[in-house]
């Protein structure tokens, strides 16, 4: 919890793209006790990456991507269904899909991988 705010912000992002964070202070311990591994088979010292994924956002259809686009600037369901007619239940459904097809955990990872391609264009 001693590291600075950009530094959390930035671990927040990385792991948000599916990336892993390992503390300092949990490394420089593992490194001192080789015999007993502080960390699971696999894993190596370093520093954090991002996991490289293709995002799939060219897989989504126009509606996913307008739909998508509501998740990421923080809309309910309900206002994305009141906004384009639709049931709450077909708003879910197509948020099921995007999540599938971005290979993405929830909806806040599906829209955090959104703005970063809009970032990138």
């Amino acid at each position: 919890m001693n590291l600075s705010l950009d530094i959390w912000l930035s671990v927040i992002r990385l792991m948000l793209c599916g990336g892993e964070y390992l503390p300092p202070e949990l490394i420089r311990n593992a490194k001192l006790d080789i015999q007993s591994p502080a960390l699971p088979p696999g894993n190596s010292f370093g520093p954090p990456r991002a996991k490289t994924q293709n995002t799939g956002i060219a897989e989504l259809t126009a509606r996913e991507l307008q739909i998508l686009e509501m998740v990421s600037r923080g809309l309910q369901n309900k206002l994305i269904a009141a906004e384009f007619r639709l049931s709450e239940h077909t708003v879910k459904i197509h948020l099921h899909n995007i999540i599938t097809k971005l290979g993405a955990h929830n909806r806040t990872e599906a829209a955090a991988r959104f703005r970063s391609s809009q970032e990138r264009h």
